[in-house]
């Protein structure tokens, strides 16, 4: 009965999402929110959602939380390899010219804050989101092909889950259901630059390409199975659907495109160390090379340090996080796709999250 109810309602899920058409994908596969945690895992994370991050990626995963939580700072920080050798030469960009254009060409600069101070509570929490993220990928010099990505959002979003499954407290399954909707304001995206802008590009034409805000609202959905197998061992499934239709700002702002996730995750329980194995196979809806959709990863959790691994899209995630209760800092590396296939177009990047919280 169980199994057959958990089935019916993934089927469904899964049917609904074939109303929407396929959409062919030859760049970043971008994504509304990044967690540390979840990308240190090689953003894998559907199907163990046990934190305040379930309010972006899993609301299901809130019915688990047991504690009231208020996360009254968290910055996540992040920029790629190619942002240090362009701060390195900031004379280039003072004057926006033909050798701005030779400076940037070959590079992938990336740079990406993200404010999402939260609180949480048993099945409910809401978090403020501020992101704001510029950069600039320029190839082949002969006929040039610049990408200028220069976007802002601002909102809330708030997320529910409820178990409908646990009955009993010594029960060993678990079926979650979860909703989230969100409210924003967003101004720019990502835009190939025409050659008549690129040859007359100026602080100007740049204000013009990227416009003014637009508001735009989203919903969320979200199911989490989890099996307590013996008293150490737990394993989970998960399935997500955000941005339900693409969450659209007007005419002007780059939409947040639709993204389905499933995936699973085991956590191993020790005295003093507590392992757990994820994968998660992300954007179902886009047609993309499936290693690009691929993320595996790891977390061994000791008192008040972690560390963790993971492949995201065939390249290696790794990082750390020290937790001193009403402190906590996460510093990881992973790897983004920018072209239609893996090893086409890579770009490593750096994330240092801070965070300020306290449980209740």
């Amino acid at each position: 009965m169980r199994n057959s109810t958990l089935a019916k309602l993934a089927a469904a899920l899964m049917i609904l999402s074939g109303t929407f058409a396929e959409r062919a994908s030859g760049e970043e596969l971008r994504e509304f929110y990044r967690g540390a945690r979840a990308q240190a895992m090689g953003n894998a994370f559907v199907g163990l959602a046990d934190d305040e991050q379930a309010i972006f990626l899993n609301p299901a995963g809130l019915a688990g939380l047991k504690r009231y939580g208020v996360q009254y700072f968290i910055a996540d920080i992040e920029g790629s390899t190619d942002i240090l050798a362009a701060a390195q030469n900031r004379a280039a960009y003072n004057n926006l010219s033909g050798d701005t254009l030779n400076e940037v060409m070959g590079k992938n600069i990336y740079g990406r804050v993200q404010l999402t101070p939260s609180f949480t509570m048993p099945n409910f929490g809401i978090s403020v989101i501020v992101d704001g993220q510029a950069a600039v990928l320029a190839k082949n010099q002969a006929l040039p092909q610049i990408v200028l990505g220069d976007q802002m959002t601002n909102g809330i979003q708030f997320a529910w889950g409820q178990s409908v499954m646990r009955a009993r407290a010594k029960s060993k399954h678990d079926l979650r259901v979860g909703v989230g909707g969100k409210l924003l304001w967003r101004r720019g995206g990502y835009r190939l630059l025409s050659l008549t802008q690129m040859m007359n590009v100026s602080r100007d034409s740049l204000q013009e390409i990227v416009g003014n805000y637009q508001r735009g609202y989203g919903l969320d959905f979200g199911l989490q199975y989890l099996r307590t197998v013996n008293s150490r061992l737990k394993i989970g499934w998960g399935l997500v659907w955000t941005d339900i239709g693409d969450t659209k700002f007007g005419a002007g702002p780059d939409p947040i495109k639709s993204n389905m996730a499933t995936g699973i995750a085991a956590t191993y329980q020790l005295p003093k160390l507590s392992t757990t194995l994820l994968y998660d196979y992300r954007h179902l809806l886009e047609t993309a090379d499936w290693k690009k959709k691929s993320h595996t990863g790891v977390e061994f959790a000791l008192p008040m340090i972690s560390v963790y691994a993971g492949i995201s899209q065939a390249f290696f995630t790794y990082g750390a996080s020290f937790d001193a209760w009403i402190f906590k800092v996460t510093a990881l590396s992973y790897a983004e796709e920018q072209g239609s296939y893996v090893q086409d177009d890579t770009e490593r990047r750096f994330m240092l999250r801070l965070a300020l919280k306290v449980g209740l």
